[in-house]
């Protein structure tokens, strides 16, 4: 028969990754001044010589949010967004999100982090996208889609936390320092169950704790995020469409 303390702390790491989950869902529903950041294109033009895009996010909410400003995959420092068309071969879909979920999950795949860039309270920041044409795929989350030369609608779409990052990984490490639960291992462990209970001690081990995460982040307004798909996703996205357009596209083999 298990002990009473053995028991305890097995519902004690249940209850860490609860309450992990619980945090993430209530700040997407928590009524904000301002609601949530706001992304608006500034200009847009293509032709012969390239795609260019110029847009704005501003935070008018009453609070930090910290938006994806590029992907690291391991292959040589970090890329800006992904670039692929869409199932509906017709969407050009320019994606800057990290916590997405991998076409295919191998052992030792290369690391793949998140930069994330703190707009504060009333705060814009200007941005741009610069693309050569006929427009070539950039994959790390998506395939490179349909086999098509051309397509009429482009989506922008950036990942965004819609709370201060910090404060929320701090709560999230300080509730597993105390608990002091082992992060369970074996081949025997259900991946699902594990990613729904034990999060928070999945997030705690990538950050080597809360003493961990205090050596990697010094106050300042970036923070380089590891890929934590599905037990930290971000808030939401922010969106553009622009329809109708004509761009050149090509597959690469």
């Amino acid at each position: 028969m298990r002990s009473h303390s053995t028991l305890f702390w097995a519902l004690a790491c249940l209850l860490l990754s609860e309450h992990t989950h619980a945090r993430s869902e209530a700040g997407m529903r928590r009524e904000v001044p301002g609601g949530i950041p706001t992304i608006a294109v500034m200009s847009f033009d293509v032709n012969d010589q390239g795609l260019k895009l110029r847009y704005r996010i501003a935070n008018s909410t009453g609070h930090s949010v910290w938006v994806c400003d590029g992907i690291e995959t391991g292959k040589g420092g970090f890329t800006q967004q992904e670039v692929y068309v869409d199932a509906d071969a017709n969407t050009l879909v320019i994606r800057r999100r990290l916590h997405l979920a991998l076409p295919v999950l191998l052992p030792g795949h290369p690391m793949i982090n998140g930069r994330y860039l703190c707009l504060r309270p009333g705060q814009e920041r200007a941005g741009s996208l610069d693309l050569a044409v006929p427009v070539l795929p950039r994959t790390v989350f998506a395939s490179s889609g349909p086999d098509v030369t051309s397509v009429s609608r482009l989506t922008v779409e950036i990942g965004f936390y819609n709370e201060d990052l910090p404060t929320k990984i701090r709560s999230i490490l300080g509730i597993a320092d105390k608990l002091k639960c082992l992060e369970p291992r074996g081949a025997e462990i259900n991946l699902d169950h594990y990613n729904q209970y034990f999060g928070g001690l999945l997030i705690s081990s990538t950050f080597g704790g809360l003493a961990g995460f205090d050596t990697l982040y010094k106050g300042e307004s970036v923070i380089v995020l590891p890929w934590l798909w599905p037990v930290f996703p971000e808030d939401g996205s922010l969106k553009i469409t622009i329809d109708p357009v004509s761009i050149p596209y090509k597959r690469t083999n």
